[in-house]
């Protein structure tokens, strides 16, 4: 029987082989990682601005940390969702935990976040002339968010394999989800007749806690021991979830 410890071992070296094969053969390489995020903040930044005036302080900071925290939603959600389909090849490994192949994605999309979050420390100092001290609580907001993520992901995924649609689903979804959370505009632009539907969105709450914890100089709201209990309580349930159906599922690949 595997033990956490080799599990774990196992999730971060394919989660690292993952990204290094995603840039693998690129003249920039790693560096993909950073220019991407900062040639969208360039043309946003502009839109929202000059154009479209949202007249938030400090925007290219709040905009950046909002939208890599985003990628890493929605790159991570859809990878995940394909982890057990893509990886079929991993389950007739004796001895691999298939069950690694949804956090494995979650992780490698996680690990491209922290390629880019220097960029983004950058961009805060260079809009807000300081690094606050509360930023030393990003890598607990990241912890919340991959527990967030990783129930539905093991769910998903399961799903995926059932029925091929559910990816589909999941891509088009992340179309209206990403405008239905303040990725560009900030909680405050939220009608009240609406602000229910943002609290119970969980990616509302986490970037709210970066921009807090990043740009805003404040520490995150309680509400994240709340997003991190219910994140726990997910993952529990989802991989029990995916370990149950993974037998039935070999015969589906």
């Amino acid at each position: 029987m595997t033990t956490v410890g080799h599990q774990l071992d196992v999730l971060v070296e394919l989660a690292r082989r993952d990204v290094r094969l995603r840039y693998r053969g690129s003249v920039l390489g790693l560096g993909w990682a950073q220019l991407a995020p900062l040639a969208q903040l360039a043309v946003m930044t502009v839109v929202f601005t000059r154009v479209v005036p949202l007249e938030i302080e400090d925007y290219p900071a709040f905009l950046l940390v909002g939208l890599l925290a985003w990628q890493w939603f929605a790159g991570g959600m859809q990878a995940a969702t394909r982890a057990i389909q893509s990886g079929r090849d991993l389950l007739h490994r004796p001895g691999f935990a298939a069950e690694l192949l949804p956090p494995v994605a979650l992780a490698s999309q996680g690990l491209v976040f922290l390629l880019a979050l220097p960029v983004a420390l950058v961009v805060v100092v260079a809009s807000t002339g300081r690094l606050p001290v509360t930023a030393l609580a990003v890598p607990f907001v990241a912890a919340v968010q991959a527990l967030v993520l990783a129930g539905p992901a093991w769910l998903l995924a399961t799903a995926q394999v059932r029925s091929r649609d559910v990816a589909q689903l999941v891509s088009v979804a992340m179309v209206p989800l990403f405008y239905a959370t303040p990725v560009l505009y900030s909680s405050d632009h939220v009608p009240d007749t609406l602000r229910a539907v943002t609290n119970l969105n969980p990616m509302a709450h986490l970037l709210e806690a970066y921009r807090d914890a990043l740009v805003g100089g404040r520490w995150p709201s309680p509400v994240l021991l709340v997003l991190a209990a219910l994140g726990v309580a997910g993952a529990v349930a989802g991989r029990a979830v995916c370990r149950r159906a993974l037998p039935t599922l070999v015969d589906r690949l």
